[in-house]
């Protein structure tokens, strides 16, 4: 978890969102980590789908 802590931490201070509460930290921490793990999906979705109709 503290990985996910820093991670979320060096997201948060870089795009400038005001820091969550205590009690509200644990769900920040989900909802950032859910938002960078869709994006990379979604990133490498696309990447697939180039090469695949590239390759064609």
């Amino acid at each position: 978890m503290k990985l996910l802590d820093m991670l979320v931490n060096g997201f948060i201070d870089t795009f400038g969102i005001t820091h969550p509460e205590a009690g509200e930290k644990k769900t920040a921490t989900r909802v950032i980590v859910a938002m960078i793990l869709g994006t990379i999906l979604f990133v490498a979705i696309i990447f697939a789908a180039v090469l695949y109709f590239i390759s064609r």
